[in-house]
């Protein structure tokens, strides 16, 4: 049953993992976008500050910093649309434009007398946009890099005597600024917390349904497709012979004695021998007589009920089925089937019929059921087609 569960999951994982990164990178492009209007916000406070002549920088300073900001935005957009983010630890580059804000942030208030406290506002629009994903440590990281920046400007003009005109003002300044990034750091954290247990949650969730849809669709036991699905894509290669003209046939299968089986060893030991038979009749079907191509051949068989099992044997005319079966019923004969309690011995009896369109697929099955029941009749372990019902 893993096997069998395991083989059509490999078939489906590569293109989920693509729509996902394609959805993650799409969603890291919409930050960027978010983080590029919190730059251009900065930038105009930045602005403002330098018209009212509050920034003592000069127009090359402060030309130089902009470009820098549109340089290192264009190579963060240029990264995550290339994907050389992935090449990454942290695909979302939100530590480098949160380091880069943080750096700019304190080259700007190193050079504000007057409205130092206006532009250490700065640095809270940083913090805040790193809640969508750095962690507890990179947050302390961050707030650290901050306030170490910011006691290096105020002992700096301490020492060379260009302190502000009220030396305690700028210590309560220093203290409250150093309070409050680490409080947000603190913040930041527990949001990021929330949203890893979130996301986990989320995955679990996802997995969960998953399991649920392909319980829904497929017998927990094989892993085949259940009746439901094999019947529904029974309808939907019938509708594509209607439409191509292409020939197809179905198999009904029936293991032989199989109560017995159960009556003398056991339904554990017979549900063992069902899981085999479902893996080898899969194999066997894997070839040129399958409707689809070989990574959709286990669609095309499905557990019809108990022992019975029902397959679509496409592109393929009533000889082509009988090869097909014989093959099948070699595979079931060639060795016994390992369980618990020992090997055991099986055989299937297999009847065939082809699809006429435009007849109703109850008629197709209703001939494969009766050319089974020959075989049964006539001695099982046999193949018989509907050629041999006249």
């Amino acid at each position: 049953q893993g096997s069998l569960q395991g083989a059509a999951s490999l078939q489906i994982m590569p293109m989920k993992i693509a729509k996902h990164r394609a959805a993650s990178q799409r969603l890291r492009l919409r930050r960027l976008r978010l983080a590029m209007l919190t730059w251009a916000i900065a930038i105009l406070i930045v602005l403002a500050a330098w018209t009212l002549e509050l920034l003592e920088i000069t127009l090359v300073e402060l030309t130089v910093i902009v470009a820098v900001v549109i340089l290192a935005n264009g190579l963060f957009d240029f990264a995550i649309r290339y994907d050389w983010n992935l090449r990454l630890k942290d695909p979302s580059l939100t530590l480098p434009q949160m380091l880069l804000s943080v750096l700019i942030a304190l080259w700007v208030v190193s050079h504000t007398v007057d409205a130092r406290g206006i532009m250490l506002m700065l640095f809270i629009m940083s913090m805040m946009f790193g809640m969508f994903r750095l962690n507890g440590r990179q947050y302390t990281m961050i707030a650290a890099i901050a306030v170490g920046g910011y006691l290096t400007i105020f002992l700096s003009e301490v020492m060379s005597g260009a302190c502000e005109r009220c030396t305690d003002l700028g210590l309560l300044k220093l203290g409250v600024f150093a309070v409050v990034m680490f409080w947000m750091a603190y913040v930041g954290s527990y949001v990021s917390r929330l949203r890893q247990t979130l996301n986990e949650r989320n995955q679990s969730l996802e997995s969960l349904n998953q399991k649920l849809s392909f319980l829904a669709g497929h017998d927990d036991l094989t892993g085949l497709p259940n009746r439901r699905q094999i019947l529904d894509r029974l309808e939907k290669t019938g509708e594509r012979s209607r439409r191509r003209d292409q020939d197809f046939c179905v198999a009904m299968l029936d293991l032989d004695n199989f109560k017995q089986v159960n009556d003398r060893l056991g339904h554990a030991a017979g549900d063992e021998v069902l899981v085999e038979f479902a893996r080898r009749a899969s194999q066997v079907l894997r070839g040129e007589d399958t409707v689809a191509r070989i990574d959709d051949s286990m669609r095309d068989m499905g557990r019809f009920g108990g022992e019975e099992f029902l397959a679509l044997l496409g592109d393929t005319d009533l000889e082509g089925g009988r090869m097909a079966g014989d093959r099948l019923r070699q595979a079931t004969e060639a060795r016994p089937f390992p369980t618990r309690l020992g090997p055991v011995q099986c055989t299937v009896s297999i009847g065939i019929a082809r699809y006429r369109a435009p007849e109703p697929l109850r008629a197709t099955l209703s001939r494969a059921d009766q050319a089974l029941y020959l075989a049964k009749q006539t001695g099982r372990n046999r193949v018989v087609t509907e050629a041999e019902l006249d």
